[in-house]
């Protein structure tokens, strides 16, 4: 795994480096890719924080981006969250269904 430590987050058996967009759990790569890594990128660089909707509209789609945002959104929340390999991080996956509300 190639990366600066600064851009590595650990969180249970993961390992996400977030600029190069890998994830592995116990050293094990994932396919997590496009607005559903974006969305735990967010998450996991505001560990404890709330995030809006609001700014995952601005951070995830640029402010030209015609979308279904709550489309949009609630996708990457549920692909996030299906990703069978997550199941066991209930803190990640309950940060990710609060974006929801």
């Amino acid at each position: 795994m190639n990366g600066s430590s600064a851009e590595r987050v650990r969180f249970g058996p993961f390992e996400a480096d977030l600029h190069t967009h890998e994830i592995w759990k116990f050293g094990v790569k994932i396919k997590l890719v496009g607005q559903p890594f974006e969305l735990l990128a967010i998450l996991l660089r505001k560990p404890g924080e709330l995030v809006t909707r609001e700014e995952f509209r601005t951070l995830l789609w640029p402010s030209d981006t015609f979308v279904d945002f709550d489309h949009g959104l609630n996708a990457a929340v549920n692909k996030l969250g299906s990703v069978e390999r997550f199941r066991g991080s209930t803190k990640v996956c309950r940060n990710a269904a609060a974006a929801r509300v």
